[in-house]
């Protein structure tokens, strides 16, 4: 408590009131933010309430939606070209080659089709009489 104290950093008190007297507390430590629990799962709730008030939330992203929108993007490349490789699409669409790879696997065999060997295949859109619906 002292170092966080000295660092100037926050501290917080976890207090089982039937194991420990309050008014025995040092004067110091009795306006520091404490959470009081009589069991571990009232531990959890306050030390998750805590947390909850000190750590800033993080935006959640969307993976599926994202996966969608790629999807179409590389769809409407691939359309407007005469094939793509899948470093061509990787570039086009300003991703890893690795997350091209996953944005057009799926598609491969419904909408998509590949031509030519693993390394340096191109990919194509099927015609639309090919095409299945998902």
């Amino acid at each position: 408590m002292g170092l966080a104290f000295g660092l100037n950093e926050k501290a917080f008190i976890a207090i089982d009131p039937a194991k420990t007297d309050i008014s025995e507390v040092p004067s110091d430590l009795r306006g520091t933010d404490r959470i009081q629990y009589g069991s571990y799962s009232e531990l959890q709730e306050g030390l998750a309430k805590l947390l909850a008030q000190e750590l800033p939330v993080k935006p959640t992203h969307d993976v599926e939606n994202q996966l969608v929108q790629l999807r179409q993007q590389a769809l409407r490349l691939i359309e407007e070209s005469e094939g793509l490789g899948v470093n061509d699409i990787a570039a086009l669409l300003g991703v890893s080659v690795d997350m091209a790879k996953l944005v057009v696997r799926q598609m491969v065999g419904n909408t998509l089709e590949m031509k030519g060997k693993t390394r340096g295949a191109k990919y194509y859109l099927k015609s639309p009489e090919l095409i299945t619906i998902i």
